[in-house]
This record gives C-alpha cells, sequence and structure tokens, in this order.
C-alpha cells in the first residue's frame, strides 16, 4: 500500500512540474494583415520586420515577416494593392498590443514600400483574443527604412464592438484613425 502511495504521489508531482512547464511556454497564434497602397512603382522584395509591443515593454519580434506568409505559393508579398497575410505561433506577451515598429532591410534602393495599415490579431489558448488596428500610412524607402505606431500611451478609443484601433494620428469618434495632416 504504501509503495503504491508513493508511486502515486511521485506520478502526480512529476504530472504536475511537466504540466505547468508546459503552460510557461505555451505560445499564442499571432495573425497579421498587411495593405501596401496602391500608388505606382510601389511595393518591394526587400525583408520586412515587424516588432509588436504591449503597454509594459513586453514585445514580440519576427524580423522576416515572409516566413510567416499564409498566401498561396509563388505570392509576391509586399505588393502595389495587396492585402497580405501572416500568421504564426510565438511567445505570448500580455494584450492588448499597443506598438508597431516595421523595418526594411535588404532589397535595391529603388524599392519604396506604401504601408497603409496592419491589423494584428492575437490569441492566447486560455484567453480571448486581441485585435489591434495600426494605422500606419507610411513610406519605408532608402533613408527611412523604419516605421513606428506608438499608442500605448494614449487612451485608445474602443468602438462598440471591441476593436482598438491605434494609428499616426488623432483617433475620431466611430473608432477611425485620422492622419496628423488632416
Amino acid at each position: 500500500m504504501t509503495n503504491r502511495l508513493f508511486c502515486t504521489l511521485t506520478f502526480l508531482a512529476l504530472y504536475l512540474s511537466v504540466a505547468q512547464g508546459l503552460f510557461k511556454s505555451e505560445k499564442c497564434v499571432y495573425t497579421l494583415y498587411v495593405k501596401t497602397g496602391t500608388f505606382l512603382t510601389i511595393g518591394t522584395n526587400a525583408k520586412i520586420g515587424v516588432t509588436l509591443t504591449n503597454a509594459k515593454g513586453k514585445s514580440v519580434r519576427v524580423p522576416d515577416l515572409r516566413k510567416w506568409g499564409i498566401m498561396e505559393h509563388g505570392h509576391s508579398y509586399f505588393q502595389r494593392g495587396n492585402l497580405d497575410v501572416f500568421s504564426s505561433r510565438a511567445p505570448c506577451v500580455a494584450f492588448p498590443l499597443c506598438q508597431l515598429n516595421l523595418t526594411v532591410s535588404g532589397g535595391t534602393l529603388l524599392n519604396s514600400w506604401y504601408c497603409e495599415y496592419v491589423d494584428v490579431t492575437s490569441t492566447d489558448p486560455h484567453k480571448n483574443c486581441s485585435k489591434t488596428i495600426f494605422d500606419v500610412k507610411q513610406w519605408l524607402v532608402a533613408g527611412h527604412l523604419s516605421a513606428s505606431v506608438d499608442k500605448c500611451n494614449r487612451k485608445v478609443h474602443s468602438p462598440r464592438n471591441g476593436t482598438p484601433v491605434a494609428g499616426n494620428g488623432v483617433l475620431r469618434e466611430g473608432g477611425s484613425a485620422a492622419s496628423e495632416s488632416q
């Protein structure tokens, strides 16, 4: 009887330690919709990286977004008018995400890329999902190889559907972001 109790307790302790380790290493699913502008001579073959950060400064970095691409085989990402979709698992950071940093590296000097917006959905196996729309509206060209949208220090308006909208400029009622030039 003592041997059986010992085995049961050992098994239970082992199970709990393994289960605790599994929960710590769980990953969230991040899905990004990236909209490229429609201007002529737009688009890039350069490597696009993204860093997503929450209000506490915890972040998820994707050095090459193409590696997360889920479009059909042979699809040309980041080209004129595209709405490209990317998804993968990465370490969880607390929701909501409130800062986006895009970077361009490689490619040719003639490449220019205009990003309209990045729509990010993140889900944790044990929590609700979070969605943030980053209204980028910036060119990424030689000499200006990054764009950042930081809404961490500002109050984010949540429209009735619960989707926070983040952008470069002032938030207008109804959840749409106005650029600073408006």
